[in-house]
C-alpha cells in the first residue's frame, strides 16, 4: 500500500508472523484464524488443539476455557490495534487530516492483519445474545468511544457536527469497512487514491 505525500506514518509494532513459537502462542494463532474464519460459536476446543497438534489439557493449562482464550486473543489483538489508532484519534484541528491518518492507519493495519480484520468486522455486527459478545463488547465500544469522541472534540470547530458523534462514528467506520472488503474479495491493494475518495465522501456529506 503506497502512503500520501502528507504528514502521516503508519508505525505497526507487528508486522509478520510471530517468531515465539511457544504453546501459549501457537494456541492464540491457531485460535485466531478459527475464530475469524467461523465464528466463536462455531468453533470447539477439539479443532483448536488439532491444528496445533496439542492437546486439550494444554489449552487449559494456559487459558482455563475457550472463552478465556477467546478474551487472551482480543485483548493481545486490540492491544496492537489501539496501539496504531490511539495516536490516530488524536484531533489537531483539522478534521479532514485527521480522518485520512486515521483512513491510511486502519487500512493498512487491516491489509496485514487479515484475519484479525475479518474477526473484529464480524463482531461488531453480532447480536448481544450471540455466544462471545459478552467478551467481544468492551473492545469493540472502546474502538467507537474513541472515534466519538474524535467527532465531539471536532464539533467545537464544525457545529454542524454537535451530537452527531455516534452516527459519525458508524458511518466512518462502514466506509472504510467496505472499501477493505471490497479489496480484499478483488484481491487488491487500497490505494492512496481510494482512501482519499472514501474521506471526501465521508466529509461531502458533513459539511453538505
Amino acid at each position: 500500500m503506497k502512503y500520501y505525500p502528507l504528514d502521516i506514518c503508519y508505525t505497526d509494532r507487528y508486522s509478520g508472523p510471530m517468531n515465539n513459537t511457544d504453546n501459549r502462542t501457537v494456541i492464540k494463532q491457531a485460535a485466531l484464524r478459527l475464530f475469524a474464519h467461523k465464528g466463536y460459536d462455531g468453533v470447539g476446543v477439539q479443532e483448536i488443539v488439532q491444528k496445533c497438534r496439542l492437546t486439550k489439557p494444554t489449552l487449559y493449562h494456559y487459558f482455563g476455557s475457550k472463552s478465556g482464550l477467546f478474551g487472551a486473543v482480543l485483548e493481545e489483538e486490540f492491544a496492537r490495534f489501539f496501539g496504531v489508532m490511539g495516536k490516530a484519534f488524536s484531533y489537531e484541528h483539522d478534521i479532514v487530516q485527521t480522518l485520512q491518518t486515521i483512513a491510511v492507519n486502519y487500512l493498512h493495519f487491516a491489509e496485514n492483519n487479515g484475519d484479525f480484520m475479518t474477526l473484529q468486522i464480524s463482531m461488531s455486527f453480532n447480536p448481544k445474545e450471540t455466544a462471545g459478545s459478552d467478551i467481544s463488547a468492551p473492545f469493540i465500544e472502546k474502538f467507537y468511544k474513541g472515534l466519538e469522541s474524535l467527532f465531539e472534540e471536532a464539533a467545537g470547530d464544525h457545529g454542524n457536527m454537535k451530537n452527531r458523534q455516534t452516527a459519525y462514528s458508524i458511518s466512518f467506520i462502514g466506509i472504510l469497512n467496505a472499501y477493505y472488503i471490497l479489496s480484499r474479495r478483488n484481491g487488491e491493494l487500497i490505494s492512496n487514491e481510494t482512501v482519499l475518495l472514501a474521506v471526501h465522501q465521508f466529509m461531502h456529506g458533513i459539511f453538505s
